[in-house]
This record gives structure tokens, sequence and C-alpha cells, in this order.
């Protein structure tokens, strides 16, 4: 199962983490894992181009993350 979890405080979000595996098909071959990891990458990198130093990111196996440094209205959630 994958899992998708934030944190957030009074400042916004402080970090999102994604990890595990969808078990839709054999490791390395699963198509719901390459979609989640490719949409989460994307958006990730995304992030990182358009707010330079703001946010670390890690991407590792079965393991996605992002973590705020220096918070901005732009980077708060809804």
């Amino acid at each position: 199962m994958i899992r998708i979890g934030f944190t957030e405080s009074a400042r916004g979000i402080e970090t999102m983490k994604i990890k595990g595996h969808a078990l839709a098909g054999d490791y390395g071959k699963d198509l719901v894992c390459c979609a989640v990891s490719s949409i989460a990458i994307s958006g990730i990198n995304a992030i990182d181009e358009l707010f330079p130093g703001k946010c670390e990111l890690e991407c590792a196996d079965n393991r996605i993350g992002l973590r705020v440094i220096e918070n901005s209205d732009d980077l708060r959630s809804p």
C-alpha cells in the first residue's frame, strides 16, 4: 500500500512523505507505483524550481519526501 502523509503547522505544510508499494504488479513493473512516483517527483521538482532553497527533497527506494525549510505564503495550503 502506498501511504502519503503531511505534517502541518500554523506556518503551513512542513513535510510530505510518500512511501510503500501499490502491489498492483511485480516489483519494478508496477504501473500504479510508476504513476505515483512520476507525479510526485514532477511536483517536487517543480516546487524546487519555483522556490529554490526553500525545500529539502529526498528520493530513495520506496520513499519520496519533501521538508519545507523556509515557508512563504506561496507554499501555504489553501
